[in-house]
């Protein structure tokens, strides 16, 4: 018994029940009120379900990095060493970018999607000076 292809197996499993419910319900026209919770056996089934999802994707997606990326380049290296930093500033970076973007009129989603990528890359940028200063190198 392999457990990756346990936990493979299961995830598309759940995959293929998940989207065979929805292409039954939405081709019958029937109610999905039964299904979005309230202690139904329709409810606890589709709990199963993605619960099933959940772990079996989240098995198999550590077994492929454990076999298949078990190794840093430089890059990698810097920023898992700027990770904790990178933890440690976030919070400022990311409001100071929403503070920022507030008054721009950019829909919803793409504001978020700029001020998320471009918190991510400030917060390590940050955390990798942050680093290279020999007093906080012990602490971030």
């Amino acid at each position: 018994f392999r457990p990756r292809v346990v936990a493979g197996a299961l995830a598309l499993v759940a995959v293929c029940a998940v989207v065979a419910l929805a292409v039954v319900l939405m081709a019958t026209g029937s109610d999905a009120e039964p299904y979005a919770g309230g202690g139904t056996w329709q409810s606890l089934v589709l709990a199963v379900m993605e619960a099933g999802i959940v772990v079996g994707l989240s098995v198999w997606l550590l077994d492929v990095f454990r076999r298949r990326y078990d190794h840093q380049g430089p890059l990698t290296r810097g920023l898992s060493r700027a990770a904790y930093g990178a933890f440690l500033v976030h919070q400022l970076v990311l409001v100071g970018l929403v503070l920022a973007t507030r008054a721009v009129a950019w829909p919803p989603e793409l504001e978020f999607l700029v001020a998320a990528t471009l918190a991510v890359a400030c917060s390590f940028g940050l955390a990798t000076l942050l680093v290279r200063i020999p007093v906080l190198s012990r602490i971030v």
